[in-house]
């Protein structure tokens, strides 16, 4: 999956949505044939359930900008400037 392209992953969750809509195909097959781990085949399944086939695109990843901060803004701004100046 890490060496798909952003296009490819988005592919590969449509197809097995589909392939588990019109075959019927169980999580432990369509785990098998696409290579993804059956608890995130469930879950692409319960967000194409809840949110629909638009659901299915890269979320997007890692910490927010700004999270686990240590100095608040104004004081990395001083603490930059003073080293500036």
């Amino acid at each position: 999956m890490r060496r798909l392209t952003m296009e490819g992953r988005q592919m590969l969750r449509q197809v097995v949505v589909r392939l588990r809509k019109q075959s019927g195909m169980s999580v432990k097959e369509l785990s098998k044939l696409s290579g993804a781990h059956p608890t995130t085949i469930k879950g692409w399944l319960a967000r194409a359930r809840t949110e629909g086939e638009k659901g299915l695109g890269e979320k997007r990843r890692g910490r927010p900008v700004g999270a686990c901060r240590k100095l608040t803004l104004a004081a990395e701004a001083w603490t930059r400037s003073d080293r500036q100046g």
